[in-house]
């Protein structure tokens, strides 16, 4: 995984056999990061992304609407960002399309992600609180 991609506070796994805990990212090296859980230091290490699920996105706030159809979608509380859950694509590619609107409900965007480092990265982009928890 690269490391261009990442920010400080990003949640990733990572990349040791038998690790299975996700964890953030306390510094961002070129090759490497600085990695932190429950205030144990992993020194710099290799890392790699977290898929973003249906049930992060609830545990954040996001409400459901037209579940169980080819239409159902995840909506942030303030209604600016639409995340489309259709299980196909999910379950297919792992990709979630995302729309964004302005405070006007005004389309002001539109991108693909898979990851959670991807969501933060964009939450950041557009200003929002990104206390992601997962």
């Amino acid at each position: 995984m690269e490391t261009i991609n990442l920010q400080v506070g990003n949640w990733v796994d990572i990349a040791m056999e038998g690790y299975n805990n996700p964890t953030q990212i306390s510094e961002v090296g070129s090759f490497y990061v600085k990695a932190v859980e429950d205030n144990k230091d992993y020194g710099w290490v290799v890392v790699k992304p977290i898929i973003l699920t249906k049930e992060m996105l609830l545990k954040n706030g996001y409400g459901v609407e037209h579940e169980g159809t080819e239409m159902e979608s995840l909506i942030s509380e303030d209604r600016r960002i639409t995340l489309n859950a259709n299980e196909l694509f999910l379950n297919s590619y792992n990709t979630w399309y995302v729309h964004i609107d302005n405070e006007d409900m005004e389309t002001i965007g539109t991108c693909e992600l898979t990851y959670v480092h991807q969501f933060q990265n964009f939450l950041n982009l557009l200003g929002v609180d990104n206390n992601f928890k997962l």
